[in-house]
Order: C-alpha cells, then sequence, then structure tokens
C-alpha cells in the first residue's frame, strides 16, 4: 500500500494542485472569473505603487513597480481585469505560530486585501453606503491546513480584519467529516 501524500512533506505546488484546486474550482461557474496563481503581481497592489508615477516631462520618468506576487488571486479577466480576493500558500504547515503563517497571515495578505478593498471602493466612487457592503476574501493555506480571512470596513474609515478557524483536510478517512468543513468554508467564501 502507498503511503498518504497528505502524511508526506509534499512542495507547495502539489498542495496548490490537489488539495487546493477546490478554490479554483468554486470560481469556475462565475463568467469571466479565474483564479490567477503561480506567484503573480497583484492588480491592486500595483496601482497603490505607481499612483504618484509621473510623466518625463516633470522628472525623470520612473519605472513601473510591480506589485506584491501573491500565491493566487480570484481576478475577472476583460477590458480591465480586478482583483476580487486573494491567497497566500506554503508547502509545510508549521504550527499555529509559525513563522509563515504569523507573517502571511498578519502583514502579507491583510495588505493585499486592503489595496483590493481600496480600489474595489475606487471602482464605486467611494460611495459609503456601498463601500459598507465591500468583504474582501482571503484564504491563507500551509500544507493541508486552510484559513479563511476576510477584510470590511463597517463603519467608519478602519478596516476589520477577520481570521477565521484553522481547518485541516485530514489524511485519515475516519476525519472525512471533519475534512468537509474546509469545503463548506470554500463555498461560503463565494
Amino acid at each position: 500500500m502507498e503511503p498518504n501524500p497528505l502524511t508526506m512533506d509534499m512542495p507547495e505546488a502539489w498542495h496548490r494542485i490537489n488539495v487546493w484546486r477546490t478554490i479554483d474550482i468554486m470560481f469556475s461557474d462565475t463568467p469571466y472569473v479565474y483564479v490567477v496563481g503561480g506567484e503573480k503581481a497583484g492588480l491592486a497592489c500595483s496601482e497603490r505603487k505607481n499612483r504618484y508615477r509621473t510623466l518625463a516631462n516633470i522628472g525623470p520618468t520612473q519605472r513601473k513597480k510591480i506589485g506584491k506576487k501573491g500565491d493566487a488571486y480570484v481576478r475577472t479577466i476583460g477590458s480591465t481585469s480586478t482583483d476580487w480576493a486573494g491567497s497566500e500558500a506554503g508547502h509545510k504547515w508549521d504550527g499555529p505560530h509559525g513563522t509563515k503563517l504569523m507573517k502571511e497571515s498578519g502583514l502579507s495578505l491583510p495588505r493585499t486585501l486592503k489595496d483590493i478593498f481600496v480600489h474595489l471602493a475606487g471602482k464605486i466612487d467611494f460611495e459609503e453606503q456601498k463601500m459598507r457592503k465591500l468583504n474582501i476574501i482571503g484564504f491563507i493555506h500551509a500544507g493541508a491546513v486552510l484559513m479563511r480571512v476576510s477584510l470590511d470596513c463597517p463603519a467608519g474609515y478602519i478596516c476589520r480584519y477577520t481570521r477565521r478557524n484553522l481547518l485541516e483536510v485530514y489524511a485519515d478517512v475516519n476525519n472525512f467529516g471533519r475534512s468537509l468543513d474546509v469545503l463548506v468554508e470554500i463555498i461560503h467564501a463565494k
């Protein structure tokens, strides 16, 4: 009998293809919406970094800066592409206090989600009632563990960043019911 790959130290790409493909499938029924993965630059982050870029007649032309390279973005593809959600991934679960999880859930992904929030708020001309309804979803997955996060602005000027419980795709078939919680969380995010 072959060993269960969920119990082995597999690379990040293996988990992306074999475990977290459910995120891609979740958005596949929405027209023009794709999950763009593989260390692509975020459109909203790139826009923020180039906001004050000037032409050559004012000063020397600055090189265009690229955005934060996230592991995946939920993006509409069309005449103007837009990011709607972000994802960060790791190949190995180091526990709830692992450096990668703390860095990505506390620094990297919140900044990316805020850039997406500000970009989408600009598309609706910063209308307060519409901004209050924006809820930007993010995923952090390391190995077979998933954490869903969200960023919104329910009142005032301060954004609220919420982390959900850690969920795991278990290697043991006896825990299949608990593994379904991951699927429910991904579907609920949509």
